[in-house]
């Protein structure tokens, strides 16, 4: 058992880390995704969701050297209206 493992022994549960979706077929755990399947998702540059890591503002794992994402929680984000330019896009794309 590696020493991560060792560390972190006991501190996960499935039902706490685990996420369900209901895929057509009935309630299956919902997968992870790498980057570049994430920002093909969300129609923007594998450079956009890096910013967005750098600035702390896309909900993100990390696994080993990878990052990782739940594409529930990146739909719920851009639902809450986090993953904006910053541009009121009402206002003529003006900031403010």
């Amino acid at each position: 058992m590696g020493t991560f493992l060792k560390s972190y022994k006991g501190t996960f549960s499935k039902s706490r880390d685990t996420q369900w979706f209901d895929g057509g077929a009935g309630m299956k755990p919902e997968t992870w995704v790498s980057l570049a399947e994430i920002a093909e998702h969300l129609k923007v540059s594998t450079d956009s969701i890096h910013r967005w890591i750098r600035a702390r503002k896309i909900p993100v794992h990390r696994v080993g050297r990878f990052w990782r994402f739940r594409v529930s929680e990146v739909d719920a984000w851009v639902v809450a209206g986090k993953a904006g330019t910053g541009r009121d896009v009402r206002n003529g794309g003006k900031p403010g």
